[in-house]
């Protein structure tokens, strides 16, 4: 076995549920509340929101990959 590519960093991206801004945020940044739900900071909003984990996306960054 061997390997073939590397995980260097995990981010999630999805789109403010209020004004519609594109982020992208390491995992540390989203803070679940439960319920499906997890709580995030707009800086395009400048306030504090809350988006669902079904419309957060994962993606993987691979050494490679630049």
């Amino acid at each position: 076995m061997k390997i073939v590519q590397k995980a260097v960093k995990r981010l999630y991206h999805f789109e403010c549920c209020n004004c519609g801004s594109k982020l992208e945020v390491e995992p540390g940044k989203l803070m679940d509340v439960g319920n499906k739900i997890s709580k995030f900071y707009c800086p395009t909003c400048d306030a504090e929101r809350y988006i669902g984990w079904n419309k957060v996306h994962v993606k993987t960054i691979y050494e490679n990959e630049g």
